[in-house]
């Protein structure tokens, strides 16, 4: 996958983020000025407000350079995204618990507030998940296996993959497959560099034949058995 296209996206994220501090920072100091009662209410939903921006400007350009490469190429066949894991949310879950909770974990004291709109946020980000399960689409061209659509994770820097999850949105040429396992309701294919997630295809019938007639085209090896 190109880890370019996941920093460039991270970044400009970061960046509309900053943005749009900036911009609500003037209206929302007034408003806690008139309305003290609800300051930390407002607040708290204000950066849980934005962590929602940042995840959701993320998500839409993660894909953005496979679906460019998509226009290029002709598709041959397509697939859903599997269900995702708890490892897919990690880095989003954590961190709308550090933004969120930090400051009441410097002070030792968790108000309801916080912790209602901390909670809030968390279900919020879930939602942008659930979304981004049913808007990936994996899709086989002659070159390449793009991963593109709406994709609401944050990978981890992680040099040693243990926090790799699969499938990340980007571009997967062939060459770059060491092997592949196929079972009954799913086909698991597995990178060279072994410090990255393999990519995992729903699969089954007919099109894992036609799935296998593509990799084999590639000279991609069926490893045995499937549940190695």
């Amino acid at each position: 996958m190109k880890r370019t296209q996941s920093a460039f996206a991270l970044l400009f994220a970061i960046l509309v983020s900053f943005a749009a501090i900036f911009l609500l920072s003037t209206p929302i100091n007034r408003w806690i000025v008139a309305h003290p009662d609800w300051a930390e209410w407002t607040a708290t939903g204000t950066y849980a407000l934005i962590l929602m921006v940042f995840f959701s400007v993320n998500a839409t350009l993660q894909g953005r350079q496979a679906k460019h490469q998509a226009e290029q190429e002709t598709a041959l066949l397509a697939f859903i995204s599997p269900p995702f894991r708890l490892l897919d949310a990690a880095a989003g879950i954590l961190i709308v618990i550090i933004i969120l909770l930090l400051p009441a974990i410097r002070l030792r004291f968790l108000s309801m507030p916080r912790l209602a709109i901390t909670l809030l946020a968390l279900l919020a980000y879930w939602g942008l998940l659930r979304i981004s399960r049913r808007r990936l689409r994996l899709v086989c061209t002659r070159h390449h296996i793009l991963i593109m659509g709406f994709d609401a994770r944050i990978r981890i820097p992680d040099p040693n993959g243990r926090f790799a999850y699969a499938n990340p949105t980007g571009i997967l040429a062939y060459n770059r497959i060491a092997g592949y396992r196929l079972s009954d309701t799913e086909a698991t294919l597995y990178l060279l560099d072994e410090n990255e997630a393999p990519i995992v295809i729903p699969v089954a019938g007919e099109t894992a034949k036609q799935l296998e007639g593509i990799l084999a085209m590639h000279r991609i090896q069926r490893w045995y058995p499937e549940n190695a």
